[in-house]
């Protein structure tokens, strides 16, 4: 059914052409599935604008006035292209709805939920929100680390040369370990970045600078949480709110001042990590509020798992380098 038109002026019904989000000839074919991934099939001008319900006297004015979405070219009354598969739209409506579904009903929940946090770090089960976390978390799916590679920086702070030994964590027993955002003060795990240079952001502030980093071979691990796929993959059709919301938003990955004493911002997913550990997950997949790439935290792993590749190289970051956050402001 075409959507309702409320617009009677000439810039309302080319906005709304806009959002059908048309490809040229050049950047689409007839029913076949593109470079980018998506399904479209091409349709005549006139037939698009008829659906949308302009009006016939505003067709060459509006489609004049639209290019293409993918290269820029622009479009006419005489154009073939490219739009939304029903399909396409579902799952749109879908995403939307799962959207909508977490801003409504977990989003002030979870500020709430840090907030409680912030005064009783240690009593997350006291919250409603730490209840349910508690209860659903045992259903997310466990998967195993193929062998791939990932990578562990240091700031450079002196002219010290490092070894890939000084690399890998260090001995609790003999460092105070910091807290960190999944692990509390004292706990010994392994963080590495799927990068070079997550790897060195991670350890770098926003004026950059130069970091040590090593490459680690990392052998098959299994019970592993992956909660990063919310940047490149759509959500599985029967994921909760809840679970959206831990993978496909930031409520896990809120950027801290390192240079602050107080990290408030880790209470959360520091809550989530000792609820996993509970089930037994040994680690967890996850996106970081300073770059791209995935990163993973190792809560358990046997001495053969992760192995040194050669010796640490130095990695530059200029000042200002890098996303300020991968996530959407959400």
């Amino acid at each position: 059914m075409a959507p309702k038109n409320q617009s009677k002026t000439i810039d309302g019904f080319i906005d709304l052409a806009m959002s059908e989000q048309m490809y040229c000839s050049s950047c689409q074919t007839y029913e076949s599935r593109e470079p980018d991934g998506v399904l479209r099939i091409q349709r005549k001008m006139p037939e698009v604008l008829k659906r949308l319900r302009v009006p016939k006297k505003y067709w060459e004015r509006v489609a004049s006035s639209l290019t293409c979405f993918s290269c820029g070219t622009p479009l006419n009354i005489t154009c073939d292209v490219g739009t939304k598969t029903n399909e396409e739209r579902r799952e749109e409506r879908r995403q939307y709805n799962l959207w909508s579904s977490w801003s409504k009903n977990y989003q002030w929940k979870f500020k709430e939920f840090a907030e409680h946090l912030e005064k009783y770090p240690y009593l997350g089960l006291a919250h409603a929100l730490g209840k349910e976390i508690f209860k659903d978390i045992e259903h997310l799916a466990k998967h195993s680390i193929p062998q791939s590679s990932w990578f562990r920086g240091r700031r450079v702070e002196n002219h010290t040369m490092q070894e890939s030994k000084d690399l890998f964590p260090p001995d609790p027993k003999r460092v105070a370990i910091p807290e960190g955002r999944f692990n509390h003060f004292g706990q010994c795990v392994f963080y590495l970045s799927k990068t070079k240079e997550g790897a060195a952001q991670e350890v770098l502030s926003k004026d950059g600078g130069l970091a040590w980093v090593q490459e680690f071979k990392i052998g098959t691990i299994s019970d592993i949480v992956d909660l990063s796929s919310g940047l490149i993959n759509t959500p599985p059709k029967d994921i909760s709110a809840l679970r959206f919301g831990l993978g496909y938003t930031k409520a896990l990955a809120r950027p801290v001042e390192r240079s602050d004493g107080w990290k408030p911002e880790y209470f959360v997913p520091r809550f989530l990590a000792d609820c996993l550990k509970r089930v037994g997950v040994k680690g967890i997949i996850f996106r970081s509020p300073y770059h791209y790439s995935d990163n993973l935290v190792l809560f358990q792993y046997e001495d053969g798992d992760v192995t040194s590749v050669n010796e640490p190289s130095l990695f530059t970051i200029k000042k200002g380098q890098g996303p300020n956050s991968p996530f959407m402001n959400l």
